[in-house]
């Protein structure tokens, strides 16, 4: 276990790419959307899609953890079971990090009405359906399948 840790370490060497740069995406488009909701004067419920611009970039992350990283392991004498169970546990860490944000700005978008402008980046009505918890999962599980397209697309490369 301590060898498949060793990898989560390795893909964390550069945190830009797990952590940073996905929360710099989903604040680019948070801010973004806030500012085309206060354009748009709308009675009704306006509803972005902005949110989901970080997920897609799972998908490069699955790339970049195979392409970038696996030659590098390799080097290092980590097996291939153990890079791959290091870097699904790096991507589920992160993937619960950004699922978090995500459920923190969901109940915070419920208690101000939208941002006081009826607008929603996060609260999804049928992905809040079930709650907080559902909610969670559903983007935890939908950022670790990006990730899951890109990692074995890369491998189908390689």
């Amino acid at each position: 276990m301590s060898r498949t840790l060793n990898v989560v370490r390795m893909q964390l060497i550069n945190r830009n790419t797990y952590i940073w740069i996905p929360l710099l995406i989903l604040t680019g488009a948070f801010v973004l959307s806030l500012a085309v909701y206060a354009l748009i004067p709308s009675d009704g419920v306006i509803v972005g899609g902005g949110a989901q611009a970080p997920l897609w970039y799972f998908l490069v992350v699955g790339v970049q953890s195979l392409t970038l990283t696996f030659p590098f392991s390799q080097a290092m004498s980590v097996t291939r079971r153990e890079f791959f169970l290091g870097t699904y546990l790096t991507a589920a860490i992160t993937a619960a990090i950004l699922s978090i944000v995500f459920v923190i700005g969901g109940l915070i978008e419920q208690a101000t009405n939208g941002w006081g402008m009826n607008g929603y980046v996060f609260y999804l009505d049928g992905v809040w359906q079930g709650g907080p918890l559902s909610a969670f999962a559903f983007y935890f599980l939908l950022a670790l399948g990006f990730f899951s397209v890109g990692f074995w697309s890369a491998t189908l490369y390689k």
